[in-house]
């Protein structure tokens, strides 16, 4: 919490004009702080609601308030300091726990916040009264607006303009601040911090300082002006509007991956690690692209599920009309897709811009390429895990009708495939952005005041191959050889059979289920845990895990439906299962592959991969499930069974030197790096 992370986002002058007051500057400070005073003419306690996410963090960092301000208040935000001990309540360690919940209730909330805060010592409120020869005078009140906000290592910054500590002040006037950094600034920074003190300690002569029961008593609270309140109430009003429909903001390597891609003919590829907002940029990127010119949207996914989880997502940013177009959740979908062409051609009145949902096997179908390139209007495609839109079967969806292209993968390279990946490349002009699982665990964000991604343990496991999978191994491998040195087309699609065979043979390893039990008893929360692995295995990990404290559980695969159905209230059968996951009603989730890409699980802390290929886009995807950030969850945990002859012949020269390279991958951004090194160093495969 250190005011020094923040020092290049924090500027020395603010005007609302060109930037939001609360954005860019008060919400960033309030969360880096663990002291904040505050002198102000007027205040309301909607300036808690509006900061809402400031408020949120400076709560968790134990932080303390002294507010010194004039004498009018509304009549509910006195009641509620008056009978603050009767709010103590209002927010428990669970409620603290829920990070969209807290942020909700301090906007709805807000009154009840301030009696709380109030309650439980965390903010001090006291009346500043102008003192004449007479009494008290009427003509004038205490209007310094005045902010010092302390960091956890005594650093100060100050900011001193027009601004009341109300809604108005903050979001809707036209205010201006000069901030002051003590590390840089602290000669400007000593009269402010001195007349604070005084005035707190009732140490100046010309005003009064009143606890507010003192100040009630002897009447000095005024009545806030009605168009004051008024003014407040309308605020907030918006305010609540505009956080159900996004409460998410842009920040700055997604800022920066816009500007790269309208900086680049709108032509490039987000290549962001899984869990920083691929998803979220991409749509505002759109965004601020149909606010500048008509175009048609065409959004692909690899699945039906994520292209609904993506028409979710568009539909809460209320940017425009959707149309899904894939036949899992629309078979008459080509019709439609028809109607749509002939009304723009024909500009036929209808709500604009359009976004088209659709499915990477839709996307490349002939019949939808026809249409598309039928439509006189400027085209957008955004293609989610862009990697498979390179397969020979896919790849003739990349029309050049699109003029705006955006690619998104946090592994862009087809694995195995140059000619694929050469051609995706070209497609997108080779224009890429990257901010990579390193940058995402190195850099903070200025909310959470924590890294994008959740830290993580690795933990791997060398599981040894039992004496008749070595003699099977040995044998396909001899096959594989004799066929993949003939010249007929035929004997290299037996070698491909067998290498699938000798795949499975490390896939489903007997010895990795006595591993797995090992794991799970060493694992004390029973909950959230998510298991991969393979087809053949699934039946008997489901058996292993009720036996051994993760019960319920439940399978997450192609056959967990993802269409919305009545059955489930709209939501699909695969929404279900994940929101009771998310819920801890579910202990563990076992899957396939159906969990690799698209599926957010936030709440999951802890992985077992049984099985994996050596495909980096799937380990990679599946680390990925366990990085997204959830207020509960401090560190994520990744147990890798692998297997790793101690048989240095020739034969498992392959298997070794892929194995390692996902153990490395994996190694080399875990913050157990070192213990994991010197356990490779002990199985002889690290140099």
């Amino acid at each position: 919490m250190s005011f020094r992370n923040i020092d290049n986002s924090i500027k020395s002058t603010y005007k609302s004009t060109n930037e939001d007051l609360v954005e860019d500057f008060y919400n960033i400070v309030l969360s880096h702080s663990t002291y904040y005073d505050r002198i102000t003419g007027y205040f309301n306690s909607t300036s808690l609601a509006i900061a809402a996410s400031g408020i949120l963090n400076f709560i968790k960092n134990n932080g303390k308030m002294r507010l010194l301000c004039g004498t009018s208040f509304n009549e509910e935000d006195l009641n509620a300091i008056k009978n603050s001990n009767e709010l103590k309540d209002f927010i428990n360690k669970k409620f603290l726990i829920d990070l969209e919940n807290i942020k909700n209730e301090i906007i709805d909330n807000h009154v009840k916040l301030l009696g709380w805060m109030v309650a439980n010592e965390l903010l001090e409120i006291k009346i500043g009264v102008k003192k004449t020869k007479n009494g008290y005078s009427n003509s004038g009140i205490l209007h310094s607006k005045i902010g010092i906000m302390y960091d956890d290592e005594g650093q100060i910054i100050t900011f001193d303009g027009s601004v009341n500590e109300t809604a108005g002040g903050w979001k809707n006037n036209i205010e201006s601040l000069k901030v002051f950094k003590s590390w840089k600034d602290y000669k400007f920074m000593v009269e402010d911090l001195t007349d604070f003190e005084n005035y707190w300690e009732g140490k100046n002569d010309k005003l009064e300082v009143f606890e507010i029961p003192e100040a009630s008593k002897k009447q000095l609270i005024k009545k806030a002006p009605e168009k004051f309140d008024d003014l407040d109430k309308l605020i907030l009003k918006k305010i609540k509007t505009d956080t159900k429909k996004e409460q998410r903001i842009l920040f700055q390597h997604q800022k920066d991956a816009i500007n790269f891609w309208f900086n680049n003919s709108k032509i490039g590829i987000f290549e962001m690690a899984t869990g920083t907002g691929k998803t979220f940029t991409a749509l505002k990127s759109m965004e601020k692209l149909v606010n500048e010119e008509d175009v048609l949207t065409i959004i692909a996914t690899p699945q039906a599920h994520i292209s609904l989880q993506w028409e979710k997502d568009f539909k809460e940013m209320g940017i425009g009309k959707s149309y899904l177009i894939f036949s899992s959740a629309n078979k008459k979908w080509y019709n439609d897709l028809k109607k749509l062409i002939i009304r723009i051609n024909y500009n036929i009145p209808f709500n604009k811009p359009n976004v088209i949902f659709t499915t990477h096997s839709t996307f490349a179908n002939e019949k939808f390429i026809n249409e598309i390139k039928k439509a006189n209007i400027k085209k957008l495609c955004i293609i989610d895990e862009m990697h498979h839109i390179g397969s020979e079967n896919q790849r003739n969806g990349l029309l050049d009708e699109y003029n705006y292209r955006l690619g998104l993968s946090a592994t862009p390279s087809r694995f195995m495939d140059y000619e694929g990946t050469e051609l995706l490349l070209s497609y997108f002009n080779n224009n890429i952005f990257k901010f990579n699982i390193f940058d995402a665990l190195n850099t903070i964000n200025p909310i959470t005041n924590e890294p994008f991604l959740t830290p993580y343990e690795y933990f791997p496991y060398n599981v040894h191959l039992t004496k008749d999978e070595i003699e099977d191994y040995s044998y396909l491998t001899q096959l594989i050889g004799m066929y993949m040195n003939s010249k007929k087309e035929e004997d290299h699609i037996k070698a491909d059979k067998f290498k699938r065979q000798r795949q499975n043979i490390i896939n489903n390893a007997k010895n990795k289920f006595s591993i797995f039990i090992n794991i799970l008893n060493e694992i004390e929360d029973k909950e959230h845990l998510i298991v991969f692995c393979s087809p053949q295995q699934l039946n008997k990990v489901l058996k292993i895990l009720s036996a051994n404290g993760f019960s319920p559980r439940h399978r997450l695969t192609q056959k967990e439906n993802a269409t919305p159905s009545k059955k489930y209230n709209g939501l699909s059968e695969r929404e279900v299962i994940l929101n009771e996951f998310d819920k801890g009603n579910y202990k563990a989730l076992v899957g396939i592959k159906c969990i690799n890409e698209g599926v957010d699980v936030p709440s999951a802390d802890k992985v077992i991969i049984m099985s994996s290929t050596t495909n980096p886009i799937e380990y990679i995807q599946r680390r990925g499930r366990v990085l997204r950030r959830h207020p509960s969850k401090k560190i994520a945990k990744i147990y890798d069974l692998t297997v790793l002859p101690s048989n240095k012949e020739e034969k498992f020269n392959r298997l070794i030197k892929n194995e390692i390279k996902r153990l490395y991958d994996f190694i080399s951004n875990a913050s157990n790096k070192y213990d994991c090194i010197k356990k490779l160093e002990k199985w002889g495969v690290y140099d």
